[in-house]
């Protein structure tokens, strides 16, 4: 696609989110500021007009506290987390928020509360760390962390459930049969299916 569409930003800063660069600014079309992809930026000109940078232009001013990267939204939410197993290390070792607040609840669990405006990029976190993360507040987080759950639970279809047991067993003298206990990860839960040493068919 080659369709462009212009834009006269006034240039706050740079950003560096995830390996990509932005620049933070105000954008005289949706008179507010926005965040643009330098990637698809073409035809950039430096024009002779100029502009008096706002006295809190710092883009961190802008997340609520958050510290999740170079995207946030308009109001500041409150968030509770789950976080278990290997993923609490790395939840306590980096500081996620000014107010962030981390409580064990017990040697496998911990909860963290904090105040953000990135509400993108916390769904995004919490998705990263799979069944070792929990939303628990707002109640708009824990939606559509069961959404996109769910919606990945699908993909994982019956026929690819199947393909999955017949890798798991071994077929001879023209009988299907398995060794041993089977089991298969699915939805961070272990299915555990036990066959009769010589079936000639599976059910």
């Amino acid at each position: 696609n080659t369709t462009t569409t212009p834009r006269r930003v006034h240039p706050y800063q740079l950003l560096l989110n995830d390996g990509t660069y932005f620049v933070f600014g105000f954008s005289e079309e949706r008179d507010d500021e926005r965040s643009f992809n330098i990637s698809r930026m073409r035809n950039i000109t430096v024009t002779h007009e100029t502009f008096d940078l706002p006295e809190d232009y710092e883009f961190e001013s802008r997340c609520g506290g958050g510290k999740f990267g170079a995207f946030e939204s308009a109001n500041a939410t409150h968030y509770k987390i789950r976080f278990y197993n290997d993923a609490i290390w790395y939840v306590k070792d980096y500081i996620w928020a000014e107010d962030q607040k981390i409580v064990d609840i017990d040697e496998n669990t911990i909860e963290i509360t904090f105040s953000s405006t990135q509400y993108m990029k916390i769904l995004e976190w919490i998705l990263q760390q799979g069944c070792n993360a929990k939303p628990l507040e707002p109640k708009e987080l824990v939606d559509e962390w069961k959404s996109q759950v769910t919606e990945m639970a699908k993909m994982f279809s019956e026929e690819e459930l199947w393909e999955n047991w017949i890798t798991n067993c071994e077929i001879e003298g023209g009988f299907s049969y398995v060794r041993k206990k089977t089991r298969i990860n699915f939805r961070c839960s272990i299915i555990e299916i036990h066959f009769k040493s010589n079936p000639s068919f599976f059910y």
